[in-house]
């Protein structure tokens, strides 16, 4: 009930704000810890840096805390913020989002950073009791470290970009959705949210095609999440047909009859066109 309630409240806001608003203001207040909310905020506590200079793998860190902000905090639970990193990574691998050679090479040199990290510290602690000759492994180590720490920061950098292209289009039947532009005097890419139906904006859509456009989206979100979940759709006395809508799941209609009793009642299911015939 409460999903459903959830889901109406949803198509009510979409008819006084935009969908960039919805997705600005969910960005820029969402609980991610350590008395931060926003993702700007979070990437200024977490790695005292803007969001748009962060690398895959540290989007990766403040996208695994919204599960669960206490149990999933970077800094109290670094464990299990690891372990919720690996599984996004490993999502976006099966999604095809990263290839496998870009997420085995990550890996690698997570590991080989993390074994100079221990012989480093193991070196520190005998060099107490013996200094001589620890000087020039311990620099040495140092270095190699940050050697290897450069080549992850670029291995992420060149995943995320990827990412990015990968992104850069979202399409499901009529709807089309763009996270990116390029410039093109300069090739730039910049950030840019559009939603189109039928390759026309949001937000010059009639009522029926903005509630054709949602169930489209909802099926577009379904793909992505690898979820499925009831759909509510209301205002349906605006639509006359269901030709462009392949469901994967329930949907419930609200319509509006005059003079007509509250009734609840199955309808045929819609039935997506199969691939037609060499």
């Amino acid at each position: 009930e409460r999903k459903i309630q959830e889901q109406y409240l949803a198509l009510e806001l979409e008819k006084t704000t935009s969908k960039e608003d919805i997705l600005l203001n969910y960005m820029n207040y969402i609980n991610l810890g350590q008395n931060t909310l926003g993702v700007q905020a979070a990437s200024q506590r977490y790695f005292n840096k803007s969001v748009s200079e962060l690398s895959l793998s540290e989007c990766a860190v403040i996208a695994s805390i919204t599960q669960n902000p206490s149990r999933f905090n970077p800094i109290t639970h670094p464990e299990d913020n690891a372990e919720r990193r690996k599984k996004v990574l490993n999502n976006m691998l099966e999604q095809e989002y990263i290839t496998q050679e870009e997420y085995d090479r990550l890996q690698a040199c997570r590991e080989e950073c993390r074994q100079c990290e221990a012989e480093l510290a193991a070196l520190q602690g005998v060099s107490e009791t013996d200094p001589a000759g620890f000087d020039r492994q311990i620099a040495g180590l140092e270095s190699e470290i940050a050697e290897k720490k450069k080549l992850v920061a670029d291995v992420t950098v060149y995943a995320s970009k990827r990412a990015e292209m990968t992104f850069s289009a979202l399409r499901m039947n009529r709807v089309e959705i763009s996270l990116y532009h390029v410039v093109k005097s300069t090739g730039e890419w910049k950030d840019a949210f559009k939603f189109n139906y039928c390759g026309r904006r949001y937000d010059r859509l009639s009522l029926s095609e903005k509630v054709r456009a949602g169930m489209e989206l909802s099926e577009l979100v379904k793909r992505l999440t690898g979820r499925n979940y009831p759909v509510f759709v209301d205002n349906m006395e605006s639509i006359d047909d269901l030709e462009n809508v392949r469901p994967t799941g329930q949907m419930i209609f609200a319509k509006c009859v005059s003079r007509a009793e509250l009734s609840v009642r199955p309808v045929q299911p819609v039935i997506a066109a199969g691939p037609k015939a060499a």
